[in-house]
């Protein structure tokens, strides 16, 4: 992987004129600063007169090489006097005072040195005046400070002094503490004069450090840490420029997972590499166009499904544009945390995806999004109907836990079963199962009636599971053994699709206990007709159904629904009861997917057998 991102390094360096573009980061790529304070000072004849004023602009990313950031330590100096700002006081302090004591105070350079004298003249009123602008900013967004003069009429921004440039390309020389001369790379693989053992691996990749046992080979000592990783110095530039593109471009999300996509060509090539990398930028400008909000004020509803739309446009933009690359290409997905600043926590590293993988999940999306199943099926929209589209959002929902928020331990469950999804590997049933069925059992005990008696949000979870379900099974992910299955008597298109071509619903076990939640779903509605209640509800033990429950729900459903004098649904009851012979005893399946089955049933009760409906509407009126 590292190899891969240094060739995207090398590529966009043989692209700029100069090191200074690779080394300066754009604070304009920072998504949560928006401005910037202008610490201005007046500077004559090449020295540095008084302070004057601190000013504000909007953070232009044309004035990269003008600002001049560089991070440096985390409780120290950055590289200039250009910083981020976290709070205003300890910012000045442990950033802008630590620069000017380490590098301007004593300076033989006469501008640096008037520079210093300057700023501690005036240091008081700096303060209180980048206090004042920083409180009267709006919102959430943070603020950056850097130094600006008033020279000649002019003003001249640090990184317009070659002076400010040098401290940069200083660095740059020698990017590393701790080092071995005549060493093999560990990138590159060529043997070179000196090599580095404390470089973090490009701007973002900060995956370990050297400051806790275990971390630095040969008994923690710190001489010794090149061993770990050597890096060399061109190599190191390669991987900055590459980690700063792949942040910048190729930085996506599932689900609030946010990962980055990685091409790795098994043959280099420059031009290869240059076209795929154009691809996921017309990628970028597509979603770009595609998600710009209009005038209308919308809804909370609306804005919750403009979100999901977006994710679900991504997704598959990404998806489809890994698909339709050549087979030298794979790419690697490194699902990554970032909890604080300078710290990345790899939460899933998935390896050499190849392109006909990523085309297969691809097309098993459309196809799963064009199924009448799930076509217009839920109460809301724009014209009162909402379709289930498969989204890694809908998937997430099923590994996450009511106190997600602080335990984060369902994305490991959530990522490792998107890694078998794009690697070919086998989910088991049986897991996806369970954790469909702690959703249902979730939405069936939090949801509330509505005033035609139904349960929205269970009904909604159920479509949900199901699509997904069938997702997986059209990626491979979860096995099946498909057969020769025989549709339902008088069955609409809706129950072919159910069952003919996958497996959700293919043994005679399997159809009763559908048939019987269908049954279960229109007592239901003929109760809440009658009495605006559900009495029956309580025999479905919460969805903790087993096989003799569900033989013993089947009796009670029909003499229910005599003794309403409703039963209108006698074709139903004989084919349920022709499965139930059929099926015999011990049906070898678990407690999740018996529940699951029978929830399916109930959620498309009314989409079955049409026919017998409208016949039981006409004679009730």
């Amino acid at each position: 992987m590292l190899e891969a991102i240094k060739y995207i390094g090398e590529l966009k360096r043989s692209r700029v004129k100069s090191e200074l573009d690779t080394l300066v980061e754009d604070l304009a790529s920072k998504k949560n600063y928006s401005h910037i304070l202008l610490i201005a000072f007046e500077a004559r004849a090449g020295l540095v007169a008084r302070y004057l004023r601190t000013d504000l602009e909007e953070i232009d990313s044309s004035r990269k090489r003008q600002y001049l950031y560089r991070r440096g330590a985390s409780m120290g100096a950055d590289v200039t006097p250009t910083s981020l700002i976290t709070e205003p006081e300890k910012t000045i302090h442990t950033k802008l005072d630590a620069w000017i004591k380490k590098n301007a105070d004593g300076s033989k350079d006469l501008f640096f040195s008037s520079l210093a004298a300057a700023y501690h003249d005036a240091h008081d009123r700096i303060v209180k005046d980048v206090l004042e602008l920083y409180r009267e900013r709006s919102g959430k967004k943070g603020y950056g400070l850097t130094l600006v003069f008033n020279d000649d009429d002019t003003t001249r921004y640090i990184g317009d002094y070659e002076r400010f440039q040098a401290f940069i390309v200083q660095k740059a020389a020698t990017p590393g503490t701790v080092q071995c001369e005549n060493h093999v790379c560990s990138i590159c693989g060529n043997v070179k004069p000196v090599v580095y053992g404390d470089i973090i691996p490009g701007k973002t990749l900060a995956f370990y450090n050297w400051d806790k046992p275990g971390y630095i080979a040969s008994g923690f000592d710190r001489k010794d840490m090149w061993k770990n990783l050597p890096v060399c110095r061109d190599c190191a530039m390669d991987l900055e420029a590459g980690t700063t593109y792949v942040d910048s471009h190729l930085n996506f999300a599932l689900s609030g997972a946010r990962y980055y996509l990685i091409p790795k060509l098994i043959v280099e090539s420059k031009t290869a590499l240059e076209h795929i990398l154009g691809e996921f930028r017309t990628h970028e400008k597509a979603l770009t166009s595609t998600n710009e909000d209009g005038e209308k004020k919308a809804t909370a509803q609306e804005k919750f499904e403009a979100i999901r739309k977006a994710e679900r446009d991504s997704e598959r933009f990404t998806i489809r544009t890994m698909g339709n690359q050549s087979p030298s290409v794979s790419f690697d997905l490194l699902f990554y945390d970032k909890p604080q600043v300078g710290t990345f926590k790899i939460l899933q590293h998935i390896q050499d995806v190849a392109p006909g993988r990523a085309a297969l999940v691809a097309e098993t999306m459309k196809t799963i999004d064009c199924s009448p199943v799930f076509d217009a099926t839920l109460p809301g929209g724009n014209d009162g109907k909402r379709s289930v589209q498969f989204s890694f959002w809908q998937l997430a929902q099923f590994f996450k836990k009511p106190d997600s928020a602080k335990d984060q331990t369902w994305k490991q469950e959530y990522l490792a079963v998107v890694a078998d999804i794009f690697t070919g590997a086998s989910v088991g049933k049986d897991y996806i199962l369970h954790q469909i069925m702690q959703k249902l059992h979730d939405e069936l005990l939090d949801d509330v009636y509505n005033n035609q008696g139904k349960t929205f949000s269970f009904e909604e979870w159920t479509l949900r599971a199901f699509n997904t379900l069938l997702f997986l099974q059209g990626c491979h992910a979860v096995l099946a053994n498909y057969g020769e299955v025989k549709n339902m008597s008088e069955s609409t298109e809706v129950a072919t699709q159910l069952f003919d071509g996958n497996n959700t619903v293919n043994t005679p076990a399997k159809k009763a206990i559908f048939l019987t939640g269908i049954l279960t779903q229109r007592l239901l509605n003929v109760q809440w007709q009658e009495r605006g209640s559900k009495p029956f509800f309580k025999e479905l033990k919460g969805l903790r159904l087993k096989e003799q429950d569900v033989k013993g729900l089947f009796p009670k459903i029909i003499n229910k629904l005599e003794e309403y004098d409703k039963n209108y649904y006698t074709k139903l009851e004989q084919e349920a009861a022709a499965r139930f012979a059929e099926a015999g005893d011990n049906w070898d399946l678990t407690i999740d997917e018996i529940n699951f089955i029978f929830s399916l049933g109930m959620t498309l009760a009314t989409r079955i057998n049409k026919k017998e409906d409208d016949n039981a509407t006409d004679k009730q009126n």
